[in-house]
Protein backbone atom coordinates (compact mmCIF):
# COMPACT_ATOMS: atom_id res chain seq x y z
CA UNK A 1 0.00 0.00 0.00
CA UNK A 2 1.03 3.30 -1.14
CA UNK A 3 2.21 5.90 1.88
CA UNK A 4 0.00 8.48 2.94
CA UNK A 5 0.61 12.22 4.01
CA UNK A 6 -1.88 14.11 5.68
CA UNK A 7 -1.97 17.57 7.11
CA UNK A 8 -4.16 19.99 8.11
CA UNK A 9 -5.05 23.72 8.50
CA UNK A 10 -7.42 25.39 10.44
CA UNK A 11 -9.25 28.74 11.56
CA UNK A 12 -12.14 29.76 13.88
CA UNK A 13 -14.73 29.23 10.78
CA UNK A 14 -13.16 26.05 8.97
CA UNK A 15 -11.02 22.72 9.41
CA UNK A 16 -9.65 21.56 6.33
CA UNK A 17 -7.56 17.72 6.22
CA UNK A 18 -5.45 16.80 3.46
CA UNK A 19 -4.78 13.41 2.98
CA UNK A 20 -1.91 12.66 -0.54
CA UNK A 21 -1.24 9.14 -1.54
CA UNK A 22 1.21 8.34 -4.34
CA UNK A 23 3.41 5.02 -5.14
CA UNK A 24 6.83 5.29 -3.98
CA UNK A 25 7.52 5.17 -8.08
CA UNK A 26 5.18 8.18 -8.51
CA UNK A 27 8.20 10.20 -5.62
CA UNK A 28 10.88 8.32 -7.15
CA UNK A 29 9.93 10.12 -10.67
CA UNK A 30 8.87 13.55 -9.66
CA UNK A 31 11.87 14.11 -7.02
CA UNK A 32 12.88 17.57 -7.67
CA UNK A 33 17.22 16.37 -7.61
CA UNK A 34 18.66 14.69 -9.98
CA UNK A 35 20.26 11.42 -9.70
CA UNK A 36 21.61 8.78 -11.65
CA UNK A 37 18.79 6.68 -11.54
CA UNK A 38 15.37 6.73 -9.42
CA UNK A 39 16.38 3.79 -7.85
CA UNK A 40 18.94 4.96 -5.83
CA UNK A 41 16.92 7.26 -3.82
CA UNK A 42 16.34 6.05 -0.25
CA UNK A 43 12.91 5.64 0.77
CA UNK A 44 13.48 8.34 3.95
CA UNK A 45 13.89 11.05 1.13
CA UNK A 46 10.85 10.00 -0.73
CA UNK A 47 8.84 10.22 2.79
CA UNK A 48 10.14 13.77 3.34
CA UNK A 49 8.99 14.52 -0.55
CA UNK A 50 5.61 13.16 -0.06
CA UNK A 51 5.22 15.41 2.80
CA UNK A 52 6.59 18.62 1.31
CA UNK A 53 3.95 17.84 -1.77
CA UNK A 54 1.13 18.11 0.78
CA UNK A 55 2.75 21.45 2.74
CA UNK A 56 2.60 22.60 -0.48
CA UNK A 57 -0.98 21.76 -0.88
CA UNK A 58 -1.91 23.13 1.78
CA UNK A 59 0.06 26.20 1.93
CA UNK A 60 -1.79 26.94 -1.57
CA UNK A 61 -4.68 26.45 -0.12
CA UNK A 62 -3.92 28.48 3.09
CA UNK A 63 -2.90 31.52 0.40
CA UNK A 64 -6.19 31.13 -0.86
CA UNK A 65 -8.01 31.28 2.54
CA UNK A 66 -6.31 34.63 3.78
CA UNK A 67 -7.33 36.12 -0.27
CA UNK A 68 -10.56 35.65 1.45
CA UNK A 69 -9.75 37.10 4.81
CA UNK A 70 -9.32 33.74 6.83
CA UNK A 71 -6.44 32.99 8.46
CA UNK A 72 -5.45 29.45 8.89
CA UNK A 73 -2.71 27.86 10.69
CA UNK A 74 -1.15 24.66 9.05
CA UNK A 75 0.13 21.55 11.01
CA UNK A 76 2.91 19.38 10.03
CA UNK A 77 2.46 16.79 7.94
CA UNK A 78 2.43 13.20 8.95
CA UNK A 79 3.22 9.68 6.86
CA UNK A 80 1.26 7.01 7.69
CA UNK A 81 1.79 3.04 6.23
CA UNK A 82 -0.92 0.29 5.85
CA UNK A 83 -3.67 3.08 7.24
CA UNK A 84 -6.95 3.75 5.71
CA UNK A 85 -7.62 7.09 4.50
CA UNK A 86 -10.82 7.10 6.41
CA UNK A 87 -9.12 6.62 9.73
CA UNK A 88 -7.27 9.92 9.21
CA UNK A 89 -10.25 12.25 7.74
CA UNK A 90 -12.45 14.11 9.99
CA UNK A 91 -16.15 12.13 10.17
CA UNK A 92 -18.25 15.44 10.22
CA UNK A 93 -16.04 16.84 7.00
CA UNK A 94 -17.36 16.92 3.13
CA UNK A 95 -15.17 14.97 1.22
CA UNK A 96 -13.56 16.07 -2.07
CA UNK A 97 -11.83 12.84 -3.55
CA UNK A 98 -9.77 13.84 -6.73
CA UNK A 99 -7.63 10.73 -8.09
CA UNK A 100 -5.40 11.46 -11.34
CA UNK A 101 -2.83 9.13 -12.80
CA UNK A 102 0.84 9.81 -13.76
CA UNK A 103 2.45 7.62 -15.67
CA UNK A 104 -0.37 4.23 -15.37
CA UNK A 105 -0.22 4.91 -11.83
CA UNK A 106 -2.94 5.61 -9.29
CA UNK A 107 -2.73 8.81 -7.01
CA UNK A 108 -5.20 10.21 -4.71
CA UNK A 109 -5.67 13.56 -3.01
CA UNK A 110 -8.45 13.86 -0.26
CA UNK A 111 -9.52 17.02 1.22
CA UNK A 112 -11.89 16.92 3.70
CA UNK A 113 -13.49 20.34 5.17
CA UNK A 114 -15.42 21.23 8.20
CA UNK A 115 -16.95 24.60 8.50
CA UNK A 116 -17.95 26.04 11.92
CA UNK A 117 -20.10 28.94 11.43
CA UNK A 118 -23.40 27.97 9.43
CA UNK A 119 -23.24 30.96 7.14
CA UNK A 120 -18.96 31.63 6.76
CA UNK A 121 -18.25 35.33 5.26
CA UNK A 122 -15.12 34.77 2.70
CA UNK A 123 -14.67 37.56 0.80
CA UNK A 124 -11.91 39.20 -1.02
CA UNK A 125 -10.71 42.02 1.01
CA UNK A 126 -9.22 45.67 0.05
CA UNK A 127 -6.33 45.11 2.71
CA UNK A 128 -2.81 44.99 1.72
CA UNK A 129 -2.37 41.04 2.54
CA UNK A 130 1.23 40.35 1.60
CA UNK A 131 0.66 36.43 -0.14
CA UNK A 132 3.63 34.53 -0.77
CA UNK A 133 4.55 33.35 -4.13
CA UNK A 134 4.76 29.67 -4.85
CA UNK A 135 7.67 27.93 -3.85
CA UNK A 136 8.57 30.58 -0.87
CA UNK A 137 8.70 29.12 2.66
CA UNK A 138 7.88 31.22 5.65
CA UNK A 139 9.27 30.26 8.50
CA UNK A 140 7.96 32.56 11.23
Amino acid sequence: MPPIACIDAGSTEVSVVLTLQLPMSVLAMTYPVQTDSIVNISEEKLEDWISEISNQLIGRLKSKLLSHDCTALIGLPAIYFGTEIDDLLAENGDRHNLYFDIDGEACGCIISTEIFDDAPSFSLSDNNIELMAEGEIELF
